[in-house]
């Protein structure tokens, strides 16, 4: 499946470090798309706080 222009637009903004997710449901999101691979598009002041939910639902998902 091709990531949409949209998509690829919100890739590029957050993966190339020109914008931080500073939104817990935001980071979650990108999080659950994208995997650990996008944790440093997440605020520091979220970052850990995000990560942590992330595995709780990923490891309450198996």
């Amino acid at each position: 499946m091709k990531p949409s222009d949209i998509e690829k637009e919100a890739i590029e903004k957050y993966t190339m470090g020109n914008v931080l997710i500073t939104d817990l449901g935001e980071a979650l999101n990108i999080l659950s798309i994208h995997g650990e691979k996008c944790e440093k598009a997440i605020d520091i002041s979220i970052r850990a706080e995000a990560c942590k939910a992330y595995i709780a639902s990923k490891n309450n998902n198996k």
